[in-house]
């Protein structure tokens, strides 16, 4: 049983609050900390401590608090040490460690734009600032094979696994479903989309705004919201007033925007290809689309009012139950206790393609974790593929 658990670093779609609330609802107490205060799109209202830079005197306090009061560590993005250096000394300290990887903290833009084309995908487009993370391959891979060596649980998203080699539990986005007011009525003229990306590029906006430009210039007849750097409360407010959300495009599963617009009533078209194992809890009531069926979906739905009365139901019956906090926390209870069975990631070991280049900067890396108890279970041996 855990004591107290500390949940940091990085607020990625302000789901420290939520893993706070549902292990808070279990008995766990938890300790919340962020490295920096974020933009008000991810508010970090009812954050406990904000870190501040490596070795001040803020970071140094908290993270003694950290040590003294709790026996279990689950990080998003980043550990106390941006190069995950610190893992090894909590692991010493005989604490349990869980890494949360969401994104582009561990994508390799090479090998998940492989993944999704072997899968019939279109490959992901990225914008110039994150394709500095993401291409940066020794960045991403000392990070992961550091948390697999350490960490006594990872968790993530199949469309995200590509360096992998660890068996991992698939992700299930909390949500605060008290803070979202579902609407059970869907406009049955003029209906309100709304299109929010993170990223403009990776969301695949371009997309998205020539197919609303045809569909108008055909006659069709809807409201439009664009939100970006919304505050984050005032976003689940506007959820609850649109009747359509068009999540991602490209990225398969969806998100924990997506889960929201569920709740709050909304018809989600997202990303969730059935040609991609995303391995999603439940039968998730999204209506596929990506850049090739945007158009077609989009002009269905507006003009299909029966489907949308369907999907405003289901929606948040599917949320209260597979993305309630509480439920969540102690689905990672279970895996930390064999409980559940965990995902074999397969790309890395089979078909991941290396320059030669790139085979000596990962060699290093995979070798730490080839003596890991994990690693002998799993009883393969990696497929280097040399191009």
């Amino acid at each position: 049983m855990i004591e107290k658990i500390f949940l940091g670093t990085i607020n990625i779609a302000s789901q420290l609050q939520d893993f706070s609330k549902g292990f808070n609802r279990l008995g766990i107490p938890s300790i919340t900390a962020v490295r920096y205060w974020t933009n008000a799109y991810q508010t970090d209202k009812g954050i406990d401590f904000c870190l501040g830079k490596e070795n001040s005197k803020t970071f140094d306090r908290v993270y003694q608090k950290a040590i003294d009061e709790c026996d279990t560590f689950l990080f998003i993005w980043n550990s106390f040490s941006e190069d995950s250096s610190d893992l090894r000394k909590l692991k010493k300290l005989g604490k349990r460690i869980i890494i949360f990887f969401v994104g582009s903290d561990i994508v390799w833009h090479k090998a998940q734009s492989d993944d999704f084309k072997n899968s019939a995908l279109e490959p992901p487009q990225f914008s110039p600032d994150q394709m500095k993370r993401v291409s940066n391959l020794k960045k991403q891979i000392s990070y992961i094979r550091n948390s697999e060596k350490y960490a006594d649980l990872i968790i993530t998203a199949p469309a995200l696994s590509q360096l992998l080699i660890r068996p991992y539990l698939r992700g299930r986005h909390v949500i605060p479903n008290e803070k979202i007011i579902h609407n059970p009525i869907q406009r049955k003229k003029n209906p309100k989309i709304i299109f929010a990306p993170s990223n403009s590029v990776y969301k695949g906006e371009r997309y998205f705004l020539d197919a609303v430009e045809k569909l108008r210039n055909e006659g069709l007849v809807f409201d439009l919201k664009l939100l970006q750097k919304e505050p984050y409360e005032l976003a689940l407010e506007k959820y609850s007033d649109a009747d359509i959300l068009v999540g991602e495009l490209f990225y398969p599963g969806g998100g924990k925007q997506q889960r929201e617009a569920l709740a709050a009533g909304c018809v989600v078209l997202t990303n969730n290809d059935p040609n991609y194992k995303t391995y999603l809890p439940g039968n998730v009531p999204f209506i596929h689309v990506d850049i090739n069926n945007l158009y077609d979906v989009l002009k269905e739905t507006i003009n299909n009012y029966e489907l949308r009365c369907k999907y405003n139901k289901i929606g948040k019956q599917y949320t209260d139950k597979e993305n309630n906090p509480e439920y969540a926390c102690q689905e990672i209870l279970d895996a930390l206790n064999g409980k559940v069975e965990l995902i074999k990631p397969t790309y890395y070991l089979n078909k991941i393609k290396l320059t030669k280049r790139e085979y000596n900067i990962v060699k290093p890396w995979d070798d730490i974790v080839l003596n890991c108890a994990w690693f002998k279970k799993i009883n393969e041996k990696i497929k280097y593929r040399i191009v």
